[in-house]
């Protein structure tokens, strides 16, 4: 597998407060985010990408990250009309020229891999490679777990296969807890999805902590760890893993960014009473 050369990654951001400025710093209200297939610096060699619109309920952030030969997505959105645009306009800006050589995926939620195709079944991004976490395509490409689910879950079985189904010797799966690529650990996340999967970005001292959904709205589940999302397939494993992952992202002040969150989707978890607050990053745009 080639080595991916992850750039430094300073720290940015809010460093924790003193106690009486705090309340005061975690009132600003989130900055208006810019349009669909723009692309901000929240570190060096890490660009945001909003994917859709912030009103919509399915909106969604990913991730680029920089290595020798172009950009590792992690994870690729949704196929609709919103986030096909802006993938052409990412590919025909900020990123003309450079190409994106490897899809990193955290679940097998339709909002996390359906951009890997378009709705006539084509690959977007043909020369990628494809990294999955094994316990999550067991799961999702299991014939005896499809037949005993029903509603919306059956609807993910069935979309996992009309995604992975025909590239399936394509797909590099690997084990959570090992390092995908040089630089880029991956972190057992269970409880989103029997596979849900963390990735780790190290360059030295700095890091980047991609929890994915693992705290799908700080507002609610980084205060408040203990409450049970209806997205989470297994709630009480999903509480001891986001209480988890908290505390290290907390108290190893790493750079956190995930799926859900609101624009800039990136910063520093910081504790406060029973839970957490994230600090949201200082950026730049392209």
């Amino acid at each position: 597998m080639p080595r991916i050369r992850i750039p430094a990654i300073r720290r940015i951001g809010i460093e924790p407060l003193p106690n009486h400025a705090l309340s005061t710093a975690l009132t600003f209200p989130h900055p208006t985010p810019p349009a669909p297939g723009s692309a901000i610096e929240v570190a060096p060699g890490i660009l945001w990408v909003r994917l859709a619109l912030p009103f919509r309920l399915d909106h969604v952030n990913v991730y680029l990250i920089e290595d020798g030969a172009g950009w590792a997505v992690l994870d690729t959105g949704l196929d609709d009309a919103v986030t096909r645009a802006a993938w052409d306009a990412l590919l025909d800006g900020a990123l003309r020229g450079r190409a994106l050589t490897r899809i990193l995926v955290t679940h097998f939620h339709p909002d996390h891999i359906d951009g890997i195709k378009t709705k006539d079944g084509d690959k977007v991004f043909r020369n990628a490679e494809i990294l999955v976490p094994e316990p999550e395509w067991t799961f999702w490409m299991d014939d005896g777990n499809q037949s005993r689910a029903s509603g919306s879950v059956l609807g993910y079985f069935r979309n996992a296969r009309r995604i992975f189904g025909d590239i399936a010797n394509e797909v590099h799966r690997f084990t959570p807890g090992a390092e995908v690529v040089p630089g880029i650990v991956s972190l057992p996340a269970y409880g989103h999805t029997p596979g849900h999967t963390a990735f780790s970005i190290q360059s030295g001292k700095q890091s980047l902590l991609v929890m994915s959904d693992t705290v799908r709205n700080p507002e609610l589940f980084a205060r408040h760890p203990d409450w049970q999302p209806i997205f989470d397939m297994d709630g009480a494993l999903a509480v001891k893993t986001r209480r988890r992952m908290l505390d290290r992202a907390a108290a190893d002040r790493m750079l956190v960014e995930a799926y859900h969150f609101p624009f800039p989707a990136c910063g520093h978890m910081i504790r406060r009473g029973a839970g957490y607050e994230l600090v949201p990053s200082m950026w730049r745009p392209l």
